[in-house]
């Protein structure tokens, strides 16, 4: 299953600096592992630069729920939205409307 992942980074205490930097080099790691093992498809970040959104293919949502759940980095909050083929919604859609159209 495919999910789509909006995230966004929550501000950061000034006096948690160092702890911040040690947690983002972890994510860092993190992140590569992830996408080696094929579960994490596509990260990318928005040009604001504080969130962005991830593309995973995991089982379940609760395989998703855990993987998130386990990141090193805390200090982000997000949403998630299950994803469904591109043709596959096109095909289902197209059924729907010959059937409206009496086709």
């Amino acid at each position: 299953m495919r999910y789509l992942v909006n995230w966004k980074m929550t501000p950061v205490p000034r006096e948690e600096a160092k702890t911040v930097l040690a947690l983002l080099e972890a994510l860092e790691r993190w992140i590569e592992e992830e996408k080696r093992a094929g579960r994490l498809v596509e990260v990318w970040t928005n040009t604001a630069g504080r969130e962005g959104i991830q593309i995973w293919e995991v089982n379940s949502n609760d395989a998703l729920f855990e993987k998130l759940y386990k990141s090193p980095y805390p200090f982000f909050t997000c949403t998630v939205t299950p994803l469904t083929d591109f043709k596959l919604s096109v095909k289902i859609f197209k059924e729907e409307l010959k059937k409206i159209a009496g086709d």
